[in-house]
């Protein structure tokens, strides 16, 4: 949303006549800068709190102590392995019903 609240009311701004990389600008293009300039603040406390929501699950977050977080939701091929998976682990495809599914349920 901040984004869009910068950049789109930039084009309105090209189409009344102004000109790109300007510092100063006559009052008629007052509004849509204004608009624009809470776009950017927008945008800038949005990344401010994805960096809190970072710290914080970094320094605060419940670790995963299971080998499949997923749970019952998880029975496609990569989540049957366990993890970190071996190396050259598909040498061969396998067969759907020869699945091993303990790790997945």
């Amino acid at each position: 949303i901040g984004a869009n609240l910068t950049f789109f009311p930039q084009h309105f701004l090209g189409r009344q006549g102004m000109p790109r990389r300007y510092i100063d600008y006559p009052e008629a293009f007052a509004y849509w800068n204004y608009i624009s300039s809470w776009g950017a603040f927008l945008s800038f406390a949005s990344f401010l709190f994805f960096l809190g929501v970072v710290y914080y699950t970094l320094r605060h977050g419940k670790r995963v102590t299971e080998n499949n977080y997923w749970n019952e939701h998880a029975d496609t091929l990569e989540w049957t392995l366990p993890c970190p998976p071996p190396e050259h682990t598909f040498e061969q495809l396998p067969k759907r019903e020869d699945w091993d599914h303990s790790h997945a349920h």
